[in-house]
C-alpha cells in the first residue's frame, strides 16, 4: 500500500486447510516486510510466513499452544526487532492470565 493506493498486488501463497487463520503481521524477522502469522483452530497450532515482497522467504511452525488460548496482538518494541512475541490470553472464571 501506498497511503490508500495499492502499489502491487499478487497472490503469496495458497493455504487448503481452511481451520488456518491470519491471527497477526508485523515485521516478525526484522527485515522491513510484514510477515503473517497463521492459526489453526482445531489444533492451536501457530504458523509463520516470514515475507520478502510477495514471496514467502521462510516458513514454519511458531509452536502449539492449547486452544483456550487464542492470539491477542503483539508487541513491537524498537529494542526487539528481529524477535517474534505474541501475546495470548486465556480466559478464565475467575482471572484472566496473559502469557508471553
Amino acid at each position: 500500500m501506498n497511503g490508500l493506493t495499492i502499489a502491487s498486488q499478487g497472490q503469496i501463497g495458497v493455504v487448503t486447510d481452511p481451520n488456518f487463520s491470519i491471527v497477526g503481521s508485523g515485521d516478525y524477522n526484522g527485515n522491513g516486510a510484514a510477515d503473517i502469522l497463521w492459526r489453526h483452530a482445531g489444533t492451536g497450532q501457530n504458523y509463520i510466513w516470514f515475507m520478502n515482497g510477495l514471496a514467502i522467504a521462510a516458513q514454519g511452525v511458531v509452536d502449539y499452544v492449547p486452544n483456550v488460548w487464542r492470539v491477542v496482538g503483539k508487541k513491537s518494541r524498537p529494542t526487539c526487532v528481529g524477535r517474534l512475541e505474541v501475546r495470548r490470553f486465556a480466559p478464565s472464571p475467575s482471572s484472566q492470565a496473559t502469557r508471553r
